[in-house]
């Protein structure tokens, strides 16, 4: 990204940042403290009846396996509902494109309150499985996490996200993608950078913190074309705040304008930071 501003913007470059205390509400209220924990500290396999089922007389990696093919390898749409955070399994299967996944829409019909709202495009859930019996959500609990894609497509939807998941759960999750499209945030009363900063980088301070993370494809579509140099530096060196990752891309295709010609203006800038091979 330094070589782009130096290339396109020459400005100064812009003071070190200082630590914000400021912590904006999430929309979704964090959760309350269970009066019982669904995962006991030790799980002994004497006391449950489970252990009957020819399912856990197979090994265990065997089990994971399986976990993983059921419930395992999605891109899981964290979405708001009308009362809470809500999850649509995409069902873009084919290039993985974040238009196409809006063309079907895998998230399901937004109102304009950022509400989205679901019409049957997406696949059944599979959290059933893990409802089955107690010692099957133990054991398959951290597949959910650490083997899916979390995609958000707002900051509000990421940072209610942090506040609903218990957090050792929250820190296994390894692969995070993002469709921010600011260019339509007024639509759905979102905030962007320009509007609403301290949500911007509490979004990056809440990623950069994710302890496990080790994916993150970020798509930025601005809502202003006449950005300054100093602007997009300030608002890009959020993007600092992210650690070490095996793959960190950024994308940001430019906004597509048609004149009375039919001329279009369009192109991408892309940052790709991978770790290197040695």
């Amino acid at each position: 990204m330094s070589s782009y501003r130096r290339r396109h913007h020459p400005h100064p470059a812009s003071p070190a940042r200082t630590a914000s205390n400021y912590q904006p509400p999430p929309l979704v209220q964090s959760l309350t403290r269970r009066s019982g924990c669904i995962t006991p500290p030790s799980l002994v396999p004497q006391e449950l009846d489970q252990i009957k089922s020819p399912l856990f007389k197979l090994p265990e990696e065997i089990l994971l396996l399986i976990y993983e093919q059921v419930i395992g390898n999605n891109v899981l749409h964290i979405v708001r509902r009308a009362n809470h955070l809500g999850h649509a399994t995409c069902s873009n299967k084919s290039s993985g494109s974040h238009d196409d996944c809006q063309d079907l829409k895998c998230r399901g019909t937004k109102l304009p309150n950022g509400v989205s709202v679901q019409d049957g495009h997406g696949r059944d859930s599979f959290i059933p499985l893990l409802q089955t019996c107690r010692k099957i959500y133990v054991d398959a609990i951290n597949v959910l996490y650490t083997s899916n894609t979390f995609d958000f497509d707002c900051m509000e939807s990421l940072i209610s996200f942090s506040t609903c998941i218990v957090p050792h759960r929250f820190d296994c999750i390894q692969n995070v993608q993002l469709d921010l499209r600011f260019n339509y945030s007024h639509f759905f009363s979102e905030g962007t950078p320009s509007n609403d900063y301290s949500r911007w980088e509490r979004m990056w301070r809440i990623i950069g913190s994710m302890k496990s993370l080790q994916h993150l494809w970020c798509r930025i579509v601005w809502w202003r074309t006449d950005l300054t140099g100093a602007e997009e530096a300030r608002y890009l060196g959020e993007l600092l705040q992210v650690g070490k990752l095996r793959v960190f891309e950024v994308t940001l295709p430019a906004l597509k304008w048609n004149d009375p010609k039919d001329k279009e203006l369009q192109g991408t800038f892309e940052v790709i930071r991978r770790q290197s091979s040695k």
